[in-house]
């Protein structure tokens, strides 16, 4: 009898977890690109092994979130918040958004001179950066078995006018299991976090020779740190309703 009705709490609560689930709708999401009313072709890898973008350790980065990873990090506060109610109040095996942007601050850490954290393009001209970087993060979770966990990130370099120069890209997935009890893994965002992590931290080592167009415009944004440069202002990064092709893809 005990038996019985221990399995009717478990499936009384999985039950719930997946309609709060399902009540928490993912984000939508349109490329920054198109946000900021410019196009810019991919820059291909060579066929050769991957190789260290050497270019970019000479660089100081300036990191500028896009509002599309804010309301990212909005979702995975939510997502927690949901796992918590799952597991009585528990915050067992949870990962919150600093799981995510300490793996990409480290990625950028380890390639480039140094990177700071920018609140805006304006910014870039008293922070004595030698080049800008829009990061872009898009997630969606999964809420079924079967379906995935996605996160996708893209890292759009402009020079100082914000013409992209180019862009690297990389996603990491996690496909959910059949729901185990009380444990919050079958979410998979760890799993699909630390792929994409991974991925952009290869991207970044292939493209040498966005690394050297980069370089090549370090020097824009050192005149625009100058005293005596006057601040033109720029573009804002609008959130536009729309999901791209890297996040439908599964």
């Amino acid at each position: 009898m005990k038996r019985n009705l221990g399995r009717r709490v478990i499936s009384s609560l999985a039950i719930a977890s997946a309609i709060a689930l399902a009540a928490c709708p993912s984000a939508n999401y349109e490329d920054p690109l198109s946000q900021i009313g410019r196009n810019v072709s991919d820059t291909k890898a060579a066929s050769l092994p991957a190789t260290a973008a050497d270019s970019y350790k000479t660089l100081t980065l300036g990191v500028i979130f896009t509002d599309n990873s804010k309301k990212a990090m909005r979702l995975i506060s939510v997502q927690n918040n949901s796992v918590r109610l799952t597991n009585l109040g528990l915050p067992v095996g949870q990962s919150d958004a600093s799981f995510l942007t300490d793996g990409i601050n480290g990625a950028l850490k380890g390639r480039f001179k140094d990177v700071v954290n920018l609140p805006s393009f304006e910014a870039s001209h008293s922070a004595h950066v030698d080049s800008v970087m829009y990061l872009d993060i898009q997630i969606v979770f999964g809420v079924f078995t079967g379906s995935n966990t996605k996160v996708a990130l893209q890292g759009i370099f402009v020079d100082g006018n914000q013409t992209p120069l180019g862009k690297v890209d990389a996603s990491g997935s996690g496909t959910i299991p059949v729901f185990a009890g009380l444990r919050p893994d079958p979410f998979r965002f760890q799993e699909a976090a630390s792929q994409a992590v991974e991925n952009f931290g290869k991207s970044l080592d292939q493209q040498t020779a966005l690394a050297d167009t980069v370089a090549s415009n370090a020097a824009q944004f050192e005149q625009a740190s100058s005293p005596a440069q006057t601040s033109v202002p720029s573009p804002s990064l609008p959130i536009v309703n729309s999901t791209p092709d890297s996040v439908k893809a599964g």
